[in-house]
Formats: structure tokens, sequence, C-alpha cells
């Protein structure tokens, strides 16, 4: 657990997080997961990747949630339909500059001591 949420991730090896999701398998992968800890879904959405990752991850949301659109490594940019975004009551998010630093400033003071404390890694 990271700040109190269960982190489940895509990735090469598990890095400190709950669950590794089956690259081959995404999202029947993470429902397995999601099932046998009994949650209805996920509240925030981190998506660095981008592409079709993206839509198909959105079928794992659980309602009021955060997308969190943070890059493209995939080369795609991610289509987030409206309708799951509405039915799901989703905030779409996108990252910020440090030219945005004054206009982000409560996100910023509050995301910063956790990168400090080496709780988020960025």
């Amino acid at each position: 657990m990271i700040c109190g949420a269960t982190v489940i991730a895509v990735a090469r090896c598990a890095m400190g997080v709950d669950h590794v999701v089956d690259l081959d398998n995404v999202i029947e992968s993470a429902k397995a997961f999601l099932k046998t800890r009994k949650l209805k879904g996920v509240y925030v959405l981190y998506d660095p990747v981008g592409g079709k990752l993206t839509k198909e991850s959105m079928k794992l949301l659980n309602c009021a949630t955060h997308i969190l659109v943070i890059g493209f490594a995939s080369g795609e940019v991610p289509v987030i339909p409206a309708n799951i975004a509405l039915v799901k009551t989703a905030k779409v998010w996108s990252t910020f500059s440090a030219a945005d630093v004054c206009r982000c400033g409560p996100q910023t003071t509050d995301i910063l001591p956790l990168k400090n404390k080496q709780q988020l890694s960025v």
C-alpha cells in the first residue's frame, strides 16, 4: 500500500506494488485481483502509457474516480470516451509543468512531500 491505496500496476516487476497485472491479459488479470480483494473498481487510473490500454483500463473504474493522463509511452494519445467518464463521474486530469506551479499550488504542496519521502516516484 502507498498512502493507504492498494496499487495495481502493469509492469515488468513488482517494484513495491500490491499486484502486477499480466501484460498479455491486462483487464482480466486486474479484475481477478479486484475480486479477490472484494473491490468494485479503481478510484484512480494513473496512465503514463496511453493508447489502447487507457480505454481498456476504463473498464476497471469505480464511480467518482480520477483519471490521470501522464504521458504517451505507447506512442498513441489515449482516447477517453466521454460517455464512460460521465457514467462513472470521472474527472480527467493532465500533468502540469513547472510553469504551472503557481496555478497548481495546492496540488504541488500535497504531491512534493510524497516524492521527497520516496512514497511517490515520477
